[in-house]
């Protein structure tokens, strides 16, 4: 039998592999060319981080926090206007007491040269002398009327003053044991971060239970049943 020609033999494989080279070429200009004409990503929006103290509540139930967590915004939430933790001066303007119920009042002053609103409850966390958390069980609202103030929209502007009411029990004898504190962490409706308001002198039994009123205005007229200044 005749034997075919040794270049008939090789023709064909290295026919292969110079089309094979081509397609590579080919596909790799190709996604030079996708690259070049492709819209940049968007860049992600930055953030900033802020530790809070988380608490808790719904109307009508309770929860407890006791440590402290990290939360973090972005530019978006910061641009939504609310007030913020900065924006915003508080401490402890009045208190009264009756048969072993404490009621405390506190103020909320806008320090900047923005107006900010604000509507609903704060967030509330006690503080021992060395500034630790402490059993905290926040019930939003209550039975007594400083504590059935109803939600409103405030507008603070610059130096405007907004309010809240605080009250709790200091009856020994509720168990679980009571939570004595100096400090209490504010943290503004719908805000992430808190201020503090120290020199206080709170015992909250029940394990740290307080009753929370959302915030008002000074001429709101549920507010002359408390501590707060009338307006």
């Amino acid at each position: 039998m005749t034997q075919k020609p040794r270049s008939l033999l090789t023709w064909r494989p290295t026919r292969y592999r110079v089309r094979t080279a081509g397609v590579v070429a080919a596909l790799g200009a190709a996604g030079l060319l996708v690259a070049a004409c492709g819209s940049p990503s968007a860049s992600p929006p930055s953030t900033t981080t802020t530790t809070t103290t988380t608490t808790t509540a719904t109307s009508g139930a309770t929860s407890t926090s006791t440590s402290s967590t990290t939360s973090t915004t972005s530019s978006t939430a910061a641009a939504t206007g609310a007030c913020r933790a900065t924006q915003l001066s508080m401490a402890n303007t009045g208190s009264s007491g009756a048969a072993g119920t404490i009621e405390l009042t506190f103020s909320i002053t806008n320090t900047s040269s923005t107006t900010c609103p604000m509507s609903g409850y704060p967030g509330l966390q006690l503080l021992d002398g060395a500034g630790a958390s402490l059993p905290t069980t926040v019930v939003r609202g209550g039975g007594l009327s400083f504590e059935q103030v109803p939600v409103t929209a405030v507008s603070l502007a610059p130096g405007q003053v907004a309010y809240f009411n605080m009250g709790y029990s200091d009856v020994v004898a509720i168990p679980p044991a009571c939570s004595t504190a100096s400090g209490l962490e504010i943290t503004p409706p719908t805000a992430v971060t808190h201020g503090t308001v120290h020199g206080l002198s709170v015992q909250a039994c029940a394990n740290g239970t307080v009753h929370v009123s959302p915030v008002f205005g000074s001429a709101d007229a549920a507010g002359t049943s408390t501590t707060a200044p009338s307006a």
